[in-house]
């Protein structure tokens, strides 16, 4: 998959000695790559470090320390769970410099298929990604999200009519450190519980139905 980034020289600073300034600036607007609309809450990271977050007309302006090779990364949190937004890197060769880099945010479908796969959707059967993040504060250590046809109390139950049952029956998929995990490949139409488990402790299960394809979104509270 391939994302449109516009970079354009804006021009150099010009007041006071430019060699005694340590910064550069990088301004921009982020807009929808369909719909051209401005796409507000995306998180810009100079390095890593975040340094600001674009706002309802979709402009940012982060400030760049030293010079050399720096790496800008956007994200949305609502995309961020699997996604990773976009990155991109910019070379800055003298101190004062600005520069104006306007960048088109994908169609978040285009990202779920970049991550996953194409999304089948034919006559017979459909298949759906669910997208998810952890609601609140991620607890530290290991953790997984859990999807299965039966909800905790449903498994509890029948594991204490079957012995021999001693795994929870569906899939897990790892929790990632921004708190974010995807399934892909789900059944179509299928209703599920998710839940979140770290060790020997799980959170709450909450059921979903999915739709005959494409993807879902859901927000699950940590154990």
């Amino acid at each position: 998959m391939s994302v449109a980034v516009w970079a354009a020289l804006a021009g150099l600073i010009a007041p006071g000695d430019a060699g005694a300034q340590r910064t550069s600036l990088i301004t921009g607007v982020v807009s929808d790559s369909l719909t051209r609309e401005p796409v507000a809450g995306v998180i810009v990271s100079v390095d890593d470090v975040p340094r600001d977050t674009t706002g309802p007309d979709g402009r940012y302006r982060v400030v760049v320390p030293g010079l050399g090779v720096h790496r800008i990364r956007l994200v949305q949190p609502r995309f961020r769970p699997v996604l990773g937004g976009i990155s991109f890197t910019v070379e800055v060769p003298r101190a004062g410099l600005e520069k104006t880099i306007d960048v088109a945010w994908p169609d978040l479908s285009l990202l779920v298929e970049a991550a996953c796969g194409p999304i089948r959707a034919d006559s017979a059967a459909g298949t759906v990604a669910l997208l998810g993040v952890v609601r609140g504060i991620r607890p530290p250590g290991p953790l997984e999200a859990v999807a299965g046809t039966d909800s905790l109390a449903q498994e509890t139950r029948k594991r204490r009519k079957d012995k021999t049952r001693t795994a929870f029956v569906g899939r897990a998929v790892p929790v990632r450190d921004d708190g974010g995990f995807l399934f892909c490949g789900l059944p179509s139409r299928a209703e599920l519980w998710v839940y979140l488990k770290a060790g020997l402790v799980n959170g709450r299960s909450r059921r979903i139905r999915l739709p005959f394809a494409g993807y879902v979104e859901m927000a699950l509270d940590p154990p």
